[in-house]
């Protein structure tokens, strides 16, 4: 009877033993889902806030073009301005992110479009808009 005790006893500990297992792995998948959607909104916050500023100071410029690639450091590619960002959505540092400015011109307008992209070009956030630069076309 001793001996049949210790054994079921031993049978109950590896049920509660497997049960804690799987409820931390659970747990844990769970905390990592968490985790890995704070990174995402976190990182579509910089690139909103960048994209925000990047389009307010177009936006209100004479010149687009020459204000961004001034105050960003941007250089001319493929049809619009690129400028890196760092992991802070900052421009300069760490090449983390690319900031694009994108211009049409067209009856007096200035259509433009600001994306912040990852490095492999996957884009985060868009943002249009336009502005009246006088004259026509």
């Amino acid at each position: 009877m001793n001996a049949r005790g210790g054994y079921a006893f031993l049978v109950e500990m590896t049920a509660v033993i497997l049960f804690f297992a799987l409820a931390a792995t659970a747990v844990i998948t769970l905390f990592v889902g968490a985790d890995k959607r704070a990174g995402e909104a976190a990182e579509l916050s910089g690139a909103i806030l960048a994209a925000s500023s990047a389009a307010e100071l177009v936006r209100t410029s004479i010149s687009p073009e020459a204000d961004f690639t001034v105050r960003y450091g941007a250089v001319e590619a493929e049809g619009g301005y690129e400028a890196w960002l760092d992991p802070s959505f900052l421009p300069g540092g760490l090449q983390e992110y690319i900031l694009r400015l994108e211009c049409e011109r067209a009856g007096g307008m200035c259509e433009m479009t600001v994306s912040v992209r990852e490095k492999d070009g996957e884009a985060i956030y868009s943002l249009s808009c336009a502005r009246f630069m006088g004259g026509g076309a």
